[in-house]
């Protein structure tokens, strides 16, 4: 926790006066607490609280300002610059990050010294492990020997960490490859604070020279991509220009057979809207979506500020061309959704024959504007209520049954983000859904457990899954996003996905403090439009490459001994992986 008080008036301007840091880990819940402040100057006039939790959440009443007078007199130490009220939270934010950081740092250089690191340290990791700077540990350094395996078809993957524990900058050199190695990518995993406080490493970018400066007293991780065609091992030389000397072993088993490319591939979604700015702009637009494509996307789902709603005309003028100029945009995909926010952007009426005669009325439009753009009833699907939980499945319920009626060709989709055990029952909400959903996709946990019972009784319906996770998503292990694919395996699933490639809330994607929230996206934006992979991105991809490959050794029992052994050492090898992994 942090508190900033800021001393003066909006007439004639606030400056910074006092804050303090207490531990917000040590109060009792409906606790009166009395948090003292000493004021760097003086506070003649009003004052202004800006209080920054880094938790789930924080809940203040009755906050009584006591001021109690100094034996001393107060000095004016330092001149604050005065600032105009709405700037006082993007201050106190920014001195926030300041302390975090500064708070990162001396914890790493309290860890140098009492490890004795000052020459550095060079090591291996997995490479959707946690990387928390606080996660850093003797052990972890010292993991010299890594072994991985793979296949021929996509790249290994492992981390190397350099620790910097001089006092000047060091370069650090990699050497060694084995010649098993056909191509090699090296890439800086970058480091940012994540909205808990702490320091994670996710960003890439390639590495641009053939050395790595690490700053003083600093740490930082490669990321090592390499694709061959047959099992190897390498010894992997690390070298500073300091002195240091580092040798890493690493093992490569290629499990023959196992092949991403001839299994079927899943349905992926991952929420990724044309307004999620920065990182969406209308001169990147193409590039974005093809890099989703190369990634394993295939569900796009539009927004609905580009969807026209039911009962007014002037919204297909407003909306028609915005609309297909996006379905241009996807044209091609697996599967496109359209979200309609019905819940919170349908005209309330107890006229439920003019609302019916409204929805189909839009449902025909639709329909000839889906036409127009090239899309067949199988490509597209309509997506009432985000997250439906009780009352939003009788809307989805009615709805439906309207769309159905005027063409029954047409999908609905439907993601429960939660399920009340009376839903489900005979004549409950989320069964009277039931008949008019295609597509369900729950929220892994509980409501993927307890609707799966419900699906394919009778109609023939699909079956996702997907993830949200825990804020904030830049300290979730990448290995989380990578555990999707096979959860979607093992919950009997033909599409996955999670929220989300591109959400920021409208913020830098770089920074989890200049927003309302923390940011969801897991990629990073760039001036020229461009965007920074990471760790979690990566990790995802491969999860995609899994899940084909689980499915392709399903198909297999009937193939030659060596194929079935490998797929049966991988299927162990993701089980062990995952087993303990802990990721809502």
């Amino acid at each position: 926790m942090r508190i900033d008080v800021y001393c003066g008036s909006d007439k004639r301007g606030w400056h910074h006066s006092a804050f303090t840091a207490p531990d917000a880990g040590g109060y009792a819940d409906r606790s009166t607490i009395t948090v003292p402040i000493n004021f760097e100057s003086s506070c003649s006039e009003s004052f202004a609280i800006v209080i920054h939790f880094l938790g789930a959440f924080l809940m203040l009443d009755e906050i009584s300002p006591v001021v109690g007078y100094p034996s001393v007199a107060i000095t004016e130490s330092k001149a604050e610059p005065e600032l105009a009220p709405d700037r006082l939270v993007d201050d106190s934010k920014n001195r926030l990050k300041e302390q975090l950081a500064a708070d990162q740092r001396a914890w790493l250089r309290r860890y140098i010294e009492f490890n004795e690191m000052q020459n550095g340290a060079a090591w291996l990791s997995p490479p959707w492990s946690s990387l928390e700077m606080q996660s850093l540990s003797p052990e972890m350094t010292a993991v010299t020997s890594l072994a991985i395996q793979g296949s021929q078809d996509w790249s290994n993957d492992y981390i190397v960490g350099l620790l910097n524990g001089s006092s000047e900058a060091q370069e650090f050199f990699l050497s060694g490859r084995a010649a098993a190695v056909k191509k090699r990518e090296v890439l800086v995993v970058m480091s940012v604070l994540a909205a808990n406080g702490r320091t994670v490493f996710d960003p890439l970018r390639p590495l641009a020279s053939e050395g790595v400066r690490v700053p003083p007293q600093s740490m930082t991780y490669l990321l090592i991509r390499e694709v061959a065609s047959e099992s190897y091992s390498q010894v992997l030389t690390v070298t500073s220009n300091q002195g240091l000397r580092r040798e890493l072993q690493v093992n490569v088993e290629i499990l023959p057979g196992i092949s991403d490319r001839r299994g079927p591939g899943p349905a992926v979604v991952v929420w990724s809207y044309l307004s999620d700015a920065p990182l969406w702009r209308e001169d990147n637009r193409n590039a974005l979506i093809s890099l989703l494509r190369e990634g394993g996307v295939n569900v796009f789902v539009v927004h609905p500020s580009s969807i026209p709603l039911p009962g007014d005309a002037g919204e297909w003028a407003r909306l028609g061309a915005t609309l297909s100029r996006e379905l241009q945009a996807y044209r091609g995909a697996k599967q496109v959704l359209l979200y309609l926010a019905w819940d919170d952007r349908l005209r309330p009426t107890n006229d439920d024959e003019l609302l019916r005669r409204d929805v189909q009325e839009w449902t025909a439009r639709l329909i000839r504007l889906m036409t127009d753009e090239g899309y067949n009833f199988d490509d597209w699907a309509i997506y009432p209520v985000d997250e439906p939980k009780g009352g939003d499945y009788k809307l989805i319920a009615k709805v439906g049954e309207w769309i159905k009626e005027k063409e029954g060709k047409i999908r609905i989709y439907a993601n429960p983000g939660q399920v009340n055990i009376r839903d489900l029952v005979p004549g409950g909400a989320l069964q009277s859904a039931a008949a008019f959903v295609d597509i369900w996709q729950p929220l892994l946990g509980t409501p993927a457990k307890v609707m799966r019972p419900l699906v394919n009784k009778g109609r023939d319906q699909e079956w996702w899954i997907y993830q949200v996770g825990r804020q904030p998503a830049k300290a979730i292990p990448p290995g989380c996003y990578r555990k999707l694919g096979w959860e979607a395996v093992r919950n009997s699933a033909t599409g996955f996905g999670f929220w989300s490639f591109s959400d920021t809330g409208k913020s830098s994607a770089w920074d989890d403090y200049d927003g309302i929230r923390p940011d969801w996206a897991v990629v990073y934006e760039e001036p020229d439009g461009a965007v920074t992979s990471s760790r979690r991105w990566e990790a995802f991809r491969q999860g995609i490459r899994d899940y084909r490959a689980l499915q392709e050794c399903q198909a297999v029992h009937g193939n030659e001994k060596s194929t079935r052994e490998s797929c049966d050492r991988f299927e162990e090898i993701l089980s062990i992986s995952f087993a303990g992994l802990r990721c809502e």
